[in-house]
């Protein structure tokens, strides 16, 4: 359990009032943009077996779009009251170590994960329901793992919490997007200049697979994969915690919002790989979800070491603690994504069978080992006496 205590000396204090102000406009407007995009999402799903566009995506996939964009409008609209009540002058509701019943919420994930593998193949079952199943297996070991690793911590700033979510969904996300899809089309310029006859036999056969026969190509993807991806998504991924630092957070304050934002990330992350995945006949679901609780853990634990590190060193004048925590965040990320290249899409490419076995194997050892590595560094940070948990 954490101890709230805040040093004898160290006064507490709430962020300005123009920061709410921004705050408040901001989380309205993303609000409307993913409640609009539920709303139009439902409506698209009648038409969908009408329209040759919409018809290619499952109403299964449709239905996860809606509970997505629902989710995240919540998340703002929670954000955009609490700014609401701040700028008015109303009191902030601080409820330390709140929502207790959440860390039982884990008991769900086993019956959601049975269930989603039991009706995967139904077509009885109705595609809102087993989007429902898919949403909550993902969401739920998110949520769990948020609140374990948060402890009196979770309530004491519902407000600012829910912003990283926000922010995250709304800028974080859209930013690494953008930033990775301009180096991918680099990259495949490169492959184009360094490889061209094997670019014009794809052309010319009209099989775009034939590409990956090129060993420039396969080596450019791991490229991208392994080692772009890790560092743009770690670099950006607690983008709201930066905005925060001017405001002197203390490095409790650091490790909340950058838990956060790691969840936040996780969560969008995952569902829109599940979007992916609805949309491919036969997909192993309860494969494609089990292989999510590594990526979960890995971008909550990350999102709260680079947060409680930046915060640390913005405080203490020592940049070599956020450069460190980059590095073990991008190794551990890079090294989890080597694993899904090797086993998974490597063979794919290479025309051989997947590792499957070796892959559960290698997870499992990285899983635990991140698992232990982020419950020791936790409890460090949230047992620390000596230090003033912030208002902002």
């Amino acid at each position: 359990m954490i101890n709230n205590f805040i040093e004898p000396g160290i006064s507490t204090r709430t962020s300005p009032k123009w920061l709410h102000t921004l705050n408040l406009v901001w989380n309205g407007l993303t609000f409307m943009a993913f409640a609009s995009l539920a709303l139009l999402t439902l409506r698209a799903l009648p038409e969908s077996g009408l329209n040759p566009y919409l018809g290619q995506v499952s109403n299964r996939g449709l239905f996860l779009c809606v509970y997505i964009s629902g989710f995240f409008a919540l998340m703002a609209l929670i954000a955009f009251i609490d700014s609401l009540r701040r700028i008015t002058g109303k009191k902030k509701t601080n409820r330390p170590g709140s929502w207790r019943w959440l860390k039982y919420s884990i008991v769900l994930f086993p019956i959601a994960l049975y269930l989603t593998w039991a009706w995967e193949a139904s077509v009885i079952l109705p595609h809102w329901i087993f989007a429902i199943l898919v949403f909550l297996s993902i969401l739920i070991p998110v949520v769990w793992i948020s609140r374990m690793a948060s402890g009196n911590m979770w309530g004491m700033h519902p407000g600012r919490d829910a912003s990283m979510f926000s922010f995250s969904a709304s800028v974080s996300v859209p930013f690494m997007v953008v930033i990775q899809g301009l180096v991918a089309v680099v990259l495949f310029e490169l492959w184009i200049i360094t490889d061209y006859s094997a670019f014009m036999a794809a052309v010319n056969s009209l099989n775009p697979e034939q590409m990956f026969q090129s060993p420039m190509l396969i080596f450019l993807l791991f490229c991208f994969l392994v080692v772009i991806v890790p560092i743009i998504e770690e670099l950006f991924k607690t983008l709201a915690v930066w905005l925060l630092l001017g405001m002197d957070i203390t490095p409790k304050g650091g490790y909340q919002a950058g838990l956060m934002s790691g969840a936040a990330f996780a969560l969008m992350e995952g569902a829109l790989y599940a979007l992916q995945s609805a949309s491919v006949v036969g997909n192993a679901w309860v494969f494609f979800i089990l292989g999510r609780l590594g990526g979960t853990l890995i971008h909550i634990s990350s999102g709260a070491l680079i947060g409680w590190a930046l915060a640390t060193a913005w405080r203490e004048k020592e940049p070599l603690k956020a450069v460190l925590a980059y590095l073990i965040a991008m190794v551990v990320h890079a090294l989890w994504n080597l694993i899904v290249f090797s086993t998974q899409i490597a063979p794919i490419f290479l025309g051989t069978d997947t590792k499957d076995e070796l892959a559960i194997v290698m997870m499992g050892i990285v899983f635990l080992s991140v698992a232990v590595g982020f419950v020791l560094f936790a409890r460090h940070v949230v047992h620390n006496r000596g230090e003033a948990v912030a208002h902002v």
